[in-house]
């Protein structure tokens, strides 16, 4: 009944996810956490994310836009290993708070405009995919080292 239960989770956060336009691990690392400690957890939604990306790409291959992956992907790539880089090199004592604050002014500002939209050029592109990769990386390294004593 465990394994069901959690696979069910699973498949229904990839869903739900997928529908609603943002990222599954909104709703799996929290419900998960119920099942595993956080570093199984994390390990998890690597390969949560690594088999919903292959599917999306059998379900949605046919609109596959390259050169959009490599505008995203490779600074992302990059950028994620700065961030991890830089978290074991420096300790910022508001970067979460500063996340936090632009995610919740983010959020209000699409609540308040939500026909807004960002040109799709290179630059923002390159930019989007840097941003999100450094703060994919310090948020990784920060959660292998909870106690920040390093």
């Amino acid at each position: 009944m465990f394994t069901v239960l959690f696979f069910l989770i699973a498949l229904l956060s990839e869903i739900v996810g997928t529908v609603a336009g943002f990222g599954s691990s909104v709703f799996f690392v929290p419900l998960a956490g119920f099942f595993f400690d956080f570093h199984q957890v994390l390990a998890l939604t690597s390969i949560l994310h690594v088999s919903s990306n292959a599917a999306k790409l059998v379900f949605f291959g046919r609109h596959f836009r390259f050169r959009l992956l490599l505008l995203l992907g490779l600074p992302s790539v990059a950028a994620v290993i700065i961030g991890g880089y830089l978290s074991t090199k420096l300790q910022l004592k508001f970067d979460q708070l500063v996340l936090g604050l632009f995610l919740i002014a983010f959020s209000l500002f699409l609540l308040w405009k939500p026909t807004a939209k960002i040109a799709a050029t290179k630059l923002n592109a390159i930019s989007a995919g840097g941003v999100a990769g450094f703060l994919a990386g310090r948020a990784a390294f920060a959660a292998s080292f909870p106690d920040k004593s390093w």
